[in-house]
C-alpha cells in the first residue's frame, strides 16, 4: 500500500504505507488522496477528493441602508468562501432558511432592524448579525458665519437623519477639506475651519457640506467670513537723533479703518518735531488706540578742526562743540577726561565722543610737532577765541620772547579775504572788522617774521575758530 494524501504542507506525513493509516490535514480545503494497492500480481489506483471543513465562520458584511422612498433591496450572504463550506443549515432571524436573504423596505419594522444568521454544519455552528437602516431623504442647513477668531467650528444641521451618514466638506475650489463618518444617528455634523493663510484683512471662504446616506447625497453651501482685528500698532517711545522729518506707516489692512490724532486717515504720518502721536484703528471686531512719544534731538555739531602742528611747550585748546552751549552734553575723551574742552600740550591722536540724550557724535584730531620751531622764538597762538568780554580767550594774540627784524600777520576768512592784519608782534584781534563782529566760524592766519638770531624768515600757518 502507498498513500499520498495530497497535503504537501504536512511534510513527511503526506505519505504512508500502512493498510489503514490516519492523517491530520494541515488546513481546510479540498485535498486529492491517492491510494496505490499491489498484491504481487495486480496493481490498482484509487483517487478521491477529501473536503476538510472548519467550524463555520460567518460574515454578513457591513451594516446596510435602505431608502424609505425607493424600491431598493438589500442582500445578505453568509460569507462562506466555497460551495462545500456553504453546505449546512441556515436559520435567519425572520425565519428564512435560504442561504441568501433579500429584504425590501416592507420587511423593516424598526430602524435599525437587526439581521441575525445562525449557520450549522457537521463541524459546528456560528452566528453573525448586521443592521439595516431605513434611511429617509435629508434636509441640510448650513448658515453663513462671520467670525473675528482665527478658527471657527462650522456646524451643519441635519433633519430626518435615520441612518449612518458620511459628510464631506468641500471648499470653493472643489477640494475636500474634511470628511466625517457617523455610525450613530446624529442631527448635526461639524468641522473646525482655520483662517486661510493669506494676507490679513477680510477673507471669505465658500464652503459646501455634502451628506450621503442610503437615499443619496444632500448638500448646502454657506460663506464663512473671517473679519480682521484692529492692528494699528505704533513704535515704542523713542529719541530721534536728527532734525530731518520722518514718516510713521500703518498697515492699511482691508476691513480696518485708521485715524491719526489730527483727524487724517492716510497710510503714513509725517513727524517733524517732538510730539505724541496717536493712531486709532477699528474694525467690526474691536478698536485699538495706540500712542508713542518721539523727541527730536538735533545732533550737536562736533568739530575739533584740522590736524594741527605745534612746537614744544605750545598749548592747544580743543573745543568739540563750538556752536552749542547750555545743552546737557556729555563728553568722553580718549584720555579719560569728561570736560567740555581739553588743553593739549603734547602730540598724539585726540578723540572725543559727545552724547546728548542718547544721541552720539564723535570727532578726532592729530596733533604733531612742527619741523620749523626755533628755540627762544616760538609763537604761542590760540586756536579758539570767545570774544564775549568775559576775560577768557577774548582775543587772538601771538606771544614771542625773541627780538625780531620783521613781522607780518594776516587773518583770512574762508573765501580768502583779509579780515585783519598787523606788523606788530604784540597784536591783539578781538574778532571784529572795522568795529563789526565777524560771524562764528573758522578763520585762517599766516605769520611771517625774521628772528635777529638767525636773520632767516619763518612762516607759521594755522586756523582760529571764533565762538560767540
Amino acid at each position: 500500500m502507498f498513500w499520498n494524501f495530497g497535503d504537501p504542507a504536512s511534510g513527511a506525513n503526506n505519505t504512508d504505507t500502512a493498510l489503514a493509516p490516519s492523517h491530520v490535514f494541515s488546513d481546510t480545503g479540498v485535498f486529492t488522496v491517492t491510494l496505490i494497492a499491489q498484491n504481487g500480481v495486480k496493481t490498482d489506483t484509487v483517487i478521491k477528493n477529501i473536503y476538510v471543513k472548519d467550524v463555520p465562520k460567518l460574515d454578513l458584511g457591513p451594516n446596510q441602508d435602505l431608502c424609505s422612498t425607493g424600491n431598493d433591496t438589500v442582500v445578505f450572504h453568509a460569507g462562506l468562501p466555497t460551495k462545500k463550506l456553504r453546505e449546512g443549515l441556515y436559520n435567519w432571524s425572520n425565519g428564512s432558511t435560504d442561504s441568501t436573504l433579500v429584504l425590501t423596505k416592507t420587511d423593516l419594522v424598526t430602524s435599525p432592524t437587526e439581521i441575525r444568521l445562525t449557520f450549522t454544519n457537521e463541524c459546528g455552528s456560528d452566528q453573525d448579525t448586521a443592521l439595516v437602516y431605513l434611511s429617509k431623504p435629508l434636509q441640510i442647513s448650513l448658515n453663513n458665519v462671520q467670525t473675528c477668531e482665527d478658527s471657527v467650528v462650522i456646524t451643519a444641521n441635519i433633519d430626518s437623519n435615520q441612518s449612518p451618514i458620511t459628510a464631506y466638506w468641500i471648499n470653493s475650489a472643489g477640494d475636500t477639506v474634511a470628511t466625517e463618518k457617523q455610525n450613530n444617528l446624529v442631527n448635526a455634523v461639524s468641522m473646525l475651519l482655520p483662517r486661510p493663510d493669506v494676507a490679513p484683512g477680510i477673507v471669505a471662504v465658500n464652503l459646501t457640506v455634502a451628506v450621503v446616506n442610503g437615499c443619496g447625497t444632500f448638500s448646502d453651501s454657506a460663506t464663512i467670513t473671517f473679519l480682521p482685528r484692529a492692528d494699528g500698532y505704533l513704535p515704542n517711545d523713542s529719541v530721534y537723533c536728527s532734525e530731518i522729518p520722518f514718516y510713521v506707516l500703518n498697515p492699511q489692512t482691508n476691513g480696518v479703518s485708521y485715524q491719526w490724532h489730527d483727524g487724517t486717515d492716510g497710510p503714513q504720518y509725517r513727524i517733524d518735531s517732538s510730539q505724541t502721536v496717536s493712531l486709532l484703528s477699528f474694525s467690526a471686531c474691536d478698536t485699538l488706540n495706540d500712542t508713542f512719544n518721539v523727541e527730536f534731538v538735533p545732533l550737536p555739531y562736533t568739530d575739533l578742526g584740522r590736524d594741527t602742528a605745534i612746537c614744544l611747550d605750545q598749548e592747544v585748546v580743543l573745543y568739540p562743540t563750538p556752536n552749542r552751549t547750555g545743552q546737557d552734553l556729555n563728553f568722553g575723551w580718549n584720555d579719560g577726561s569728561t570736560d567740555s574742552i581739553l588743553l593739549v600740550t603734547d602730540t598724539g591722536l585726540y578723540s572725543v565722543i559727545v552724547t546728548l540724550k542718547g544721541c552720539v557724535v564723535h570727532d578726532s584730531i592729530v596733533i604733531f610737532q612742527r619741523g620749523d620751531c626755533y628755540d627762544g622764538c616760538k609763537p604761542r597762538l590760540a586756536n579758539i577765541i570767545t570774544p564775549n568780554a568775559d576775560g577768557v580767550n577774548d582775543e587772538f594774540a601771538s606771544f614771542l620772547d625773541c627780538p625780531l627784524e620783521a613781522y607780518q600777520l594776516q587773518i583770512f576768512n574762508r573765501w580768502g579775504q583779509v579780515v585783519f592784519e598787523s606788523t606788530e608782534p604784540s597784536f591783539r584781534w578781538d574778532g571784529s572788522v572795522n568795529g563789526e563782529s565777524v560771524s562764528e566760524g573758522t578763520y585762517f592766519y599766516s605769520i611771517r617774521f625774521t628772528p635777529q638770531t638767525t636773520n632767516k624768515e619763518v612762516e607759521y600757518r594755522g586756523s582760529v575758530t571764533v565762538v560767540r
